[in-house]
């Protein structure tokens, strides 16, 4: 975590009590692990922070406790800390990581990331389970970034997904080439007019979709592209 910028501790308690209230995307970097824990950060008090991990860990995640672990959270911009595993506490079928809380997190990215708006036509195929039935639907993009994207889609179609839902998303991007398919968190699930709802979902960091977010980053992040995105002639 070198050669980044260290925010004081009232900044950094700022940052994570923001992240709490939007329940940010974590990747949890572990020693027992190649591949990050993912997760969302859901709640703290003044020692402990507690993230809610997604999917299960190919390992006993009760190994983890009294060993450190590097924590990233990414919302509009990234931001990371080095935190000691306390518990691993269980509810139903949810497992959570609870982890010291810093005094100090650092910024791993200033700029904002990239997010362009995408044309009426453009769509996202959404696959998700309810109960080991498989369910698909198709949903109108409406922007996207490197990080995730935002959709809407028919609100009866949308009952079987919430805030917390893993998905699945296939969509092509004009002039893209190939067709992503990444893993993905909803973020939040908001009502919207011509009884739709708007999706926001944050992309699922692994090293299998490594290269197609690197591919993505630099498509948002190129104007020629973005004014592709949004219909426009470039």
């Amino acid at each position: 975590m070198k050669n980044h910028t260290c925010l004081d501790t009232e900044g950094s308690n700022r940052i994570l009590e923001m992240a709490i209230r939007s329940q940010s995307q974590a990747t949890v970097d572990t020693p027992l692990a190649d591949v990050p824990l993912n997760g969302a950060l859901i709640a703290a008090d003044g020692e402990t922070l507690l993230i809610r991990l997604t999917g299960l860990p190919s390992f006993d995640p009760a190994d983890l406790v009294g060993r450190e672990c590097d924590v990233k959270l990414h919302d509009s911009q990234a931001y990371a800390f080095t935190c000691t595993v306390h518990g691993v506490p269980r509810w139903g079928q949810s497992i959570a990581l609870a982890v010291s809380r810093p005094e100090t997190v650092e910024v791993l990215e200033r700029r904002r990331l990239g997010r362009a708006a995408l044309a009426p036509s453009s769509e996202v195929t959404i696959e998700w389970r309810v109960r080991d039935a498989a369910h698909s639907h198709a949903a109108t993009l409406l922007n996207i970034s490197a990080g995730g994207l935002a959709c809407r889609m028919d609100e009866n179609a949308a009952r079987g997904i919430n805030d917390g839902s893993r998905v699945t998303l296939s969509f092509e991007l004009p002039s893209s080439g190939p067709t992503f398919r990444l893993c993905a968190i909803v973020s939040n699930k908001t009502p919207a007019s011509e009884d739709c709802v708007i999706l926001g979902m944050e992309f699922l960091r692994s090293r299998d979709s490594k290269a197609q977010l690197e591919a993505l980053g630099e498509i948002v992040k190129n104007p020629r592209c973005a004014m592709s995105l949004a219909g426009a002639s470039a």
